[in-house]
This record gives structure tokens, C-alpha cells and sequence, in this order.
């Protein structure tokens, strides 16, 4: 899978590790791969100050689409913009200019807020195409909700309290639990490998298979009401 990041907002610990993390990703069939893993990813591992007890923490992944257009989802008619002085590494123009940029649509109140460029253009641009991602999977979500209330495999954003997936170091097994399969090999997983590809394949064509059925469904559902009205 070669496709290329572009990191948009990083919350990093001072002691280590990234609290949170905001990630643009392209490349052909990025989102159509990267929306199953949507949900909570659990994790069990030894810690390195206590290796006498398993400990279990989580994270939560959220996939959104990026629009082509971002007109197409969000005009500045529609957004209240505010500019700020950025805070944090970056120089002197972090402190004389107002680079950071704050975006609320006024509609439904959703505020994205960008800093980490060097220049208010560059962070208007990112925060608007943020902006419009929220915005286009809430339309998505609104449209799966009204055409499917039966499917099971969570996509996107509707997964952030589902848990998808177990990363379990000590016996070094990767459990998704949507396929409930079990893959060896902790370390190869997060790296991207083909286990990876294997299990996003998988969950793929479990995903047109409940579709396929739910489709089915709906047929069988009309001729039964159309039987039932002769």
C-alpha cells in the first residue's frame, strides 16, 4: 500500500509517545482500505515499569473521507473564521503574526482549529479541508442510517465505540473480532504488512457480503408485500 501521509495535528507527551494524532492520507484506495479501521483498537502488553501485571489501554481511530471540492461541502458563507497568534515551535513568526486559524460552521456549531503551519494561508487551507470531511461524513452517516439500519460492519466514524481489533503483545496475536480471526504477528501488522493487506481484504468482502444480503433482504421484504396485497 504506497500512499503518502501528511501530518496535521500532533498532541505529543512529554514524556513520549502521541496522546492524539490528526493524519491526511492519499492514495488510490486509501479510504476504501483505511475506513475498516474505524473503531477502538485495544492493546495488552507488559508495561516496561511493571512486567508482573498485563496491562490493557485503547485508542480510537476515526476515518473521514476528504472531498475532491471542498466548495462542494462548505462555502465561507457558511463558517465564522477567527485568527489567532500560534503557539509553540515555529520561530519568531509564531509570536508577531496571526497564523493560527479557528473555523466554526455556523450550522451545526463544529469548530476545527490549525497552527501548525507558518502561515494563516497554509492553515486556512488545511482547516477548511478538515471542515469539510466532518462535514461530508455526517452526510454520509445520515444517508447509511436512513438506507442501512441492519448492517453490522461498522465504516467510518459510526465505529468510535466499537471495538474492532486486539493487539495482544504477549502471545504476539493480532484479534479482529469482526472477522473473528486471529493473525501471529503483533509487529508486522502495525508495520502495514500483507497480514494487513489480508485482513483489510477480508473485511472487504465481509462488507459486500452483508451488503449483498441486506440488499436481498429488501427484495424478498417488497415481493412479500406485493404478495400480500394480490
Amino acid at each position: 500500500m504506497k500512499w503518502r501521509w501528511t501530518p496535521y495535528q500532533i498532541d505529543a507527551l512529554p514524556s513520549g509517545g502521541v496522546r492524539s494524532a490528526i493524519i491526511f492520507v492519499r492514495g488510490s484506495g486509501a479510504f476504501r482500505a483505511l475506513r475498516y479501521e474505524a473503531g477502538v483498537h485495544r492493546v495488552q502488553r507488559f508495561p516496561l515499569t511493571d512486567k508482573t501485571r498485563m496491562h490493557t489501554s485503547t485508542s480510537v481511530v476515526a476515518v473521514l473521507p476528504e472531498p475532491e471540492k471542498v466548495e462542494a461541502c462548505v462555502t465561507s458563507a457558511d463558517v465564522k473564521v477567527e485568527t489567532m497568534r500560534a503557539s509553540g515551535p515555529g520561530g519568531q513568526n509564531v509570536n508577531q503574526r496571526s497564523t493560527a486559524v479557528r473555523l466554526t460552521h455556523r450550522e451545526t456549531g463544529i469548530t476545527v482549529h490549525c497552527m501548525d503551519e507558518r502561515t494563516q494561508y497554509s492553515n486556512m487551507e488545511i482547516a477548511y479541508k478538515r471542515l469539510a470531511a466532518i462535514l461530508l461524513q455526517r452526510k454520509l452517516d445520515e444517508t447509511q442510517k436512513r438506507y442501512s439500519s441492519s448492517r453490522k460492519l461498522q465504516i467510518g466514524t459510526k465505529a468510535r465505540a466499537e471495538k474492532v481489533r486486539t493487539y495482544n503483545f504477549k502471545d504476539d496475536q493480532v484479534i479482529d473480532h469482526r472477522l473473528g480471526r486471529t493473525w501471529q504477528g503483533v509487529a508486522n501488522v502495525m508495520k502495514g504488512s500483507s497480514a494487513l493487506d489480508q485482513i483489510i481484504l477480508s473485511l472487504d468482502e465481509l462488507s459486500k457480503a452483508q451488503y449483498l444480503k441486506e440488499i436481498l433482504g429488501a427484495e424478498d421484504h417488497r415481493a412479500s408485500y406485493a404478495n400480500s396485497n394480490v
